[in-house]
């Protein structure tokens, strides 16, 4: 498990292990997915550790709402575009060590450009255009490498967890909660584990949700 902050990360996992729903082991790394030097370090210690790497998450991502259209656009996408893009270049060589890789690219319901001009659709009503425009972005970045790692035996999905308990949008209660509607994290956990057994293999190359796939 990946975090920028080694302190947090190993109080994340002793949590996450004191409900006992973790089976085998659970190790942390530092990872800062806008610093090339702690990429390379975190390949290196997986390398190292395990010899191979059997499923990438690319987890980490930020919803900016500073006033600065710039700096919005830059945060943003340094996280939620160039983070997977440079993780998985980093990691690539250790998911093709493994017997069944999977590269999971969480993305999101908002980067879909059917849903967005659809005026009927959830989303329509609720402009997010910075975030929606790097979720968007990370669809392609993923089909590029669902191309690219088809015939070497990676199967690579985009995954949308859904409107979920967060502090993507910020540390408070209302902000984490979502103002009450945000659903429960372990419902997306056991989405991306029957990813990872292998349920979902019909959808490989697709964005998709725990109940179907989201439009392009």
């Amino acid at each position: 498990m990946a975090s920028r902050s080694v302190k947090r990360g190993i109080s994340a996992a002793e949590k996450l292990q004191a409900t006992g729903a973790i089976k085998g082991t659970l190790s942390t790394v530092q990872l800062d997915v806008t610093d090339l030097e702690s990429i390379s370090a975190a390949a290196r210690a997986v390398a190292d550790q395990f010899g191979r790497l059997d499923v990438l998450v690319n987890n980490a991502g930020v919803s900016e709402k500073v006033s600065d259209l710039q700096t919005q656009l830059r945060r943003t996408l340094a996280v939620n575009l160039f983070g997977p893009a440079l993780v998985t270049e980093a990691m690539e060589h250790l998911l093709l060590k493994a017997s069944k890789p999977y590269l999971l690219h969480v993305g999101s319901r908002y980067g879909s450009a059917t849903l967005a001009a659809d005026s009927g659709s959830p989303i329509y009503e609720r402009p997010l255009p910075v975030y929606s425009a790097s979720k968007a972005a990370l669809n392609m970045l993923m089909i590029e490498h669902h191309k690219k790692l088809r015939s070497k035996g990676v199967n690579v999905f985009g995954v949308c967890p859904g409107f979920v308990r967060s502090n993507i949008r910020g540390l408070g209660e209302m902000q984490i909660t979502g103002n009450g509607l945000a659903g429960d994290p372990l419902i997306s956990g056991q989405f991306l584990l029957s990813i990872i057994e292998g349920k979902r293999d019909n959808d490989v190359g697709r964005c998709i949700h725990k109940d179907g796939i989201h439009p392009w």
